[in-house]
């Protein structure tokens, strides 16, 4: 494809699964489409893997956004559930949250991407459970976001930071492992 891979705007209640979109600028793009269900996606060489702008209530599970410049970049959106799906060997970020609240990462990995595994600017009460930041320049690193919370975090051999909090009190850690990043693990 040559800009959208997969395209929904205004949309509801949609299921896409086993499907595969590359080569283009937006692997997945979602505006303020709601409560879809994507099972088995693969996006990879794009510029966005999946871009999600003011979408509330998607379910991405068992899905790759591997080998983009952002794995997910997601801005103003909310209770979007992402579990079981891969972030890796992006050029920038393997996650991105711009002005989104409430989301939930679980039981994926998010590593190897060149800047950031997650990254949050302006976010809120997002939950990270059972995920891997791991061979990143930082793991995650949280800018002006509060309320989030991480738990069983696996956190290593990011050549910065593990987890980096800049003007982002308020979060909550528990039950994570780290080591062996560079600079310091928080």
């Amino acid at each position: 494809n040559n800009y959208y891979g997969i395209s929904l705007y205004r949309s509801t209640s949609n299921t896409i699964s086993n499907s595969t979109t590359s080569q283009g600028t937006y692997g997945l793009y979602f505006s303020t489409a709601q409560s879809n269900n994507i099972t088995g996606l693969t996006s990879s060489n794009n510029t966005y893997g999946a871009y999600i702008s003011g979408g509330s209530g998607n379910a991405f599970s068992g899905s790759s956004f591997n080998n983009n410049s952002y794995g997910a970049f997601i801005v103003s959106g909310s209770g979007n559930a992402f579990s079981g799906s891969s972030f890796n060997d992006n050029t920038s970020r393997g996650m991105y949250f711009l002005f989104s609240n409430g989301n939930t990462v679980s039981n994926s990995t998010l590593n190897s991407n060149n800047q950031y595994g997650a990254y949050l600017f302006n976010s809120t009460g997002n939950t990270f459970t059972s995920n891997s930041f791991n061979q990143n320049q930082t793991g995650v690193f949280l800018n002006g976001s509060t309320g989030n919370t991480f738990t069983n975090a696996t956190v290593q051999n990011n050549t910065s930071t593990g987890i980096n909090f800049t003007t982002s009190p308020n979060n909550s850690l528990s039950n994570s492992s780290f080591c062996f990043n560079t600079s310091s693990d928080l």
